[in-house]
């Protein structure tokens, strides 16, 4: 509720604390949480909500800050304010001589008296140190920040920690953590628990060191090793992180991170034995090219067995390196380019002349795909471009043993040991026309076309069940076409068609043409035109031929059977 109008009021002071408001305002504005006690002319707590203004004044009563706060909740007579919430509250109020807070509540005047503010605002000013600070005989050693003015004495700024149990501060005690700033120098050294005492080589366990041109941070290695870093970490124009092995003799990290502004990023990895320097180094060039590689062999004949790399314009690539030669020698390859090309290449590690392929596996946007696989002088297995050859490369007309797959047709070529002018042996075709197999040709015009002879020792038989048929009609004039073909004693035109490989003797047949004026049901023409008899189905004309020659001889025999009768008869 809103509390009414007192002519006398009651304020307890309860606690007083200091807080700074963030890191960017604690130099200059101050936090103060107070709390009190209110009461009303009776003495009972007050409730309610009312505003109230703190005003804090010096010891001559002259104000030096204000602030109100228009909604203060009290509950039980207590109430909570943040002095500093609403108008910032700087340290400087606090300098000098005592300082007391007033409070009025509402439109009332102020309480009287004013509170004493005491330990906690009062030390906001020993978050600043200034001048200089010297203590014994810990010695702690802060000098003055502000630059010396020559030929005055220019003494370094250093703040330094002695063992707690040296009594004497004589120059012979090294501190345990220094930090030191000079005109071109500012270093801060942990040195190990036990120091050593100069002159003898005190060597820091931590050192964080800057000058105008070389940032370092090195961790040092522990007695007896301590002549020598196990971390360093260093800036200038090659920016570089050094970890080292204790027990290696080499001076080089072990394990390298660095940024050089010519050559971009890299880590490598160095083996602890300098006499088996195997190396792993990783880096991308600030142009255009990242990599990952893997060096073998001692540290004077040091050589590459593993190289991973990215470019923006070559794209990526894996090289595999010949382990038995130094001289750079490739043995597996492994490259894509994001504009057209990819490829895998084999090497023959041992062929003349040097670093000759192997096998290569390549796409190319003007050529097309290729495979090849090659023997120490020239391919025996060849793809390009969706055709597959075996065979020797030089023989380029017929080559021995050619195995050839064209991408147009989906065709697979068998050849045997092929001599010139002789055809592939096997070709088996899938396109447009169909699905075709070939022996003895390369186009093949049905489904299966031989050049040669056909053999079987088991039965060759053509489907021909009831389910698959329609439209069947008795034949009709079988006699009259056999009548009409005529079967001849021929011989194949062999020397003028050796591809046909037809054989030499006398033959007995057909002529197609002159069937297909006849019976044209029994012959074909493939897409070239040649025509060709189906001699298995001339058995139908031929049974239907002898059954109409049957009913004549049966009409003849009867026809004599009763003349023979009637000449009995008339005897």
């Amino acid at each position: 509720m809103i509390m009414r109008k007192l002519s006398i009021l009651t304020l307890i002071a309860v606690l007083v604390s200091l807080c700074p408001v963030s890191a960017t305002l604690a130099q200059d504005t101050l936090l103060i949480n107070y709390q009190g006690y209110l009461t009303d002319n009776g003495g009972n707590p007050v409730t309610g909500t009312t505003p109230m203004t703190f005003t804090i004044y010096d010891a001559r009563g002259v104000s030096k800050w204000t602030e109100s706060h228009p909604t203060v909740q009290v509950v039980n007579g207590l109430f909570n304010v943040v002095l500093g919430s609403q108008t910032a509250l700087p340290d400087s109020v606090f300098n000098g001589d005592d300082h007391f807070l007033g409070i009025a509540v509402g439109a009332d005047p102020e309480i009287a008296p004013r509170t004493l503010l005491t330990a906690a605002p009062g030390s906001a000013v020993s978050r600043r140190v200034v001048g200089d600070i010297n203590t014994l005989p810990g010695v702690l050693e802060i000098h003055p920040p502000d630059p010396c003015v020559p030929p005055d004495p220019c003494t370094p700024v250093r703040f330094s920690i002695y063992p707690a149990a040296s009594e004497d501060l004589s120059e012979n005690i090294h501190p345990v953590i220094e930090m030191v700033s000079v005109s071109d120098t500012s270093k801060f050294v942990v040195h190990p628990p036990d120091p050593c005492v100069p002159p003898e080589p005190c060597n820091p366990a931590v050192e964080i060191a800057a000058t105008t041109d070389h940032h370092s941070m090195t961790i040092n290695s522990p007695p007896p090793d301590d002549n020598r870093p196990a971390i360093k970490l260093t800036a200038n124009n090659e920016n570089m992180i050094d970890l080292y092995y204790p027990d290696a003799e080499s001076d080089e990290g072990i394990v390298q991170i660095g940024a050089n502004s010519a050559e971009g990023a890299f880590i490598e990895l160095h083996a602890a034995d300098s006499l088996t320097a195997t190396r792993i180094m990783m880096g991308g060039s600030t142009a255009d090219t990242g990599f990952v590689r893997l060096f073998g062999g001692d540290k004077d004949l040091e050589f590459k067995v593993l190289e991973l790399n990215s470019h923006t314009n070559l794209g990526g690539s894996v090289k595999f390196f010949d382990p038995e030669n130094i001289d750079g020698r490739e043995a597996l390859t492994i490259g894509c380019s994001p504009a057209a090309d990819w490829g895998i290449f084999g090497f023959n590690p041992q062929p003349e002349p040097p670093g000759h392929i192997a096998f290569e596996l390549t796409s190319e946007a003007s050529q097309g795909g290729r495979f090849a696989v090659y023997d120490t002088e020239d391919a025996n297995v060849v793809l390009t471009g969706g055709l597959m050859q075996l065979g020797h490369k030089d023989i380029t007309d017929y080559p021995t043993g050619t195995f050839s797959v064209t991408p147009t047709a989906s065709q697979l070529t068998l050849t045997g040991d092929a001599s010139a002018g002789d055809t592939p042996t096997i070709t088996m075709a899938a396109g447009a026309a169909g699905v075709r197999a070939g022996i003895g040709t390369e186009a093949p015009s049905v489904e299966l076309y031989v050049v040669g002879d056909i053999t079987a020792t088991g039965a060759i038989t053509e489907l021909s069940s009831l389910k698959y048929k329609t439209n069947i009609n008795q034949m009709s004039d079988a006699l009259q076409k056999v009548k009409d073909l005529r079967g001849v004693n021929f011989s194949w035109r062999a020397a003028d068609y050796p591809e046909m490989k037809f054989p030499e003797s006398q033959q007995v047949g057909l002529i197609a043409e002159e069937v297909e004026k006849i019976v044209p049901e029994l012959v074909h023409s493939d897409d070239n035109g040649e025509m060709s008899v189906d001699y298995s189905k001339l058995t139908a004309v031929l049974i239907e031929a002898i059954k109409e020659q049957q009913q004549q001889i049966e009409v003849l025999s009867k026809r004599v059977e009763e003349l023979e009768n009637r000449k009995l008869s008339n005897w």
